[in-house]
């Protein structure tokens, strides 16, 4: 079964990603497939995220140079790993993609809500709410970015200030050009 449609359209280029169910593993898995002609077909079906982790949920984004980053949380419930915030990046209008980057940190005790977004100059934004240490409130909202397409990320940095609030939750992350926003 397939859940959690997520779409970018940039020009005459449509770009889906979705989770779908792995039977054989038992595990979702983030899947791929893009369109050159608005639609009318569709390329080949890619897993993009690894069989050994279940995902949470999935974010994409493009920009008209045809870069593509498409994000996810995942976790391990056997293993209890803590869950990461993964991003694969494509270059080339999604006919292949680049190794898979872990966003997050060692110290994230949770991970959810992914979003990206692109820039407009070859960069991107992704965002997501975590909590560190004991897994305990409070969320908080953090954001990371790439200058080059994808290919690598900065440290996450909270854009949350409000120690006094303990909930945070759905962030979404916006960009045109130098100007970026994230909601929540």
């Amino acid at each position: 079964s397939s859940i959690y449609p997520a779409m970018a359209v940039s020009g005459s280029n449509i770009h889906i990603a979705w989770l779908e169910y792995d039977g054989d593993n038992l595990y979702y898995t983030v899947q791929y497939r893009s369109s050159s002609n608005r639609g009318a077909t569709f390329g080949t079906q890619q897993q993009l995220s690894s069989v050994d982790r279940n995902v949470g949920a999935t974010s994409i984004a493009a920009d008209s140079s045809n870069r593509i980053v498409v994000a996810w949380n995942e976790y391990d419930p056997v293993a209890g790993d803590n869950p990461a915030f993964k991003a694969r990046a494509s270059s080339n209008g999604g006919t292949s993609f680049g190794a898979e980057n872990t966003l997050s940190t060692s110290e994230d005790y949770t991970v959810a809500f992914a979003t990206v977004a692109a820039d407009g100059n070859g960069g991107f934004f992704a965002s997501w709410r975590r909590t560190t240490g004991d897994g305990f409130q409070p969320y908080r909202i953090v954001i990371s970015d790439s200058s080059n397409g994808g290919s690598t990320w900065s440290t996450p940095e909270e854009v949350d200030n409000d120690v006094g609030v303990d909930f945070r939750a759905s962030p979404w992350v916006t960009a045109d050009g130098d100007d970026v926003a994230v909601v929540w």
